[in-house]
C-alpha cells in the first residue's frame, strides 16, 4: 500500500512516499520539479537562441572603444603576417602580395572606424 506523506508546497496536491523530491529549495511533488526543470531549460534555450543571434541579453552594446581596439589588434596582427612573409617569402610577388594586403586591410579599417563615428 502507498503511504500519503503529505501536500506538496508548490501545487498543494497531495504526495506519495513515490512522488516526493528533495530538491535545494525543499520538499516537492515529482511535478513541481519537472515543471521547474523544464521552465529552466526552456529559459537557458532562449537565451542560448538570443545570444546564438548575436542579442545576448547580458552584453551591453559596443563602445567606439572595443572599436579602436578590434582595429589595432587587426592592425598589429597584420604587421606580424606581413613581417613573417617578407621574412619567409622568397618571391618578390608573393611580398608584394602581403604589402597590397595589409593597405587593404589598413583601408578597409580606417573606413569602418570612420563608419562608427
Amino acid at each position: 500500500m502507498i503511504k500519503m506523506v503529505g501536500a506538496c508546497p508548490v501545487c498543494g496536491q497531495p504526495m506519495d512516499e513515490m512522488s516526493v523530491r528533495q530538491t535545494s529549495q525543499g520538499t516537492m511533488c515529482a511535478e513541481c520539479v519537472f515543471k521547474r526543470d523544464y521552465e529552466r531549460r526552456q529559459h537557458r534555450g532562449a537565451a542560448m537562441a538570443m545570444a546564438g543571434a548575436g542579442q545576448s541579453p547580458t552584453s551591453a552594446p559596443a563602445s567606439s572603444d572595443g572599436v579602436l581596439l578590434g582595429f589595432l589588434a587587426g592592425f598589429l596582427c597584420g604587421v606580424l603576417g606581413l613581417l613573417v612573409v617578407w621574412i619567409t617569402s622568397q618571391s618578390s610577388k608573393m611580398k608584394n602580395a602581403a604589402i597590397a594586403g595589409i593597405v587593404v586591410q589598413v583601408v578597409l579599417g580606417v573606413l569602418v572606424r570612420i563608419a562608427y563615428r
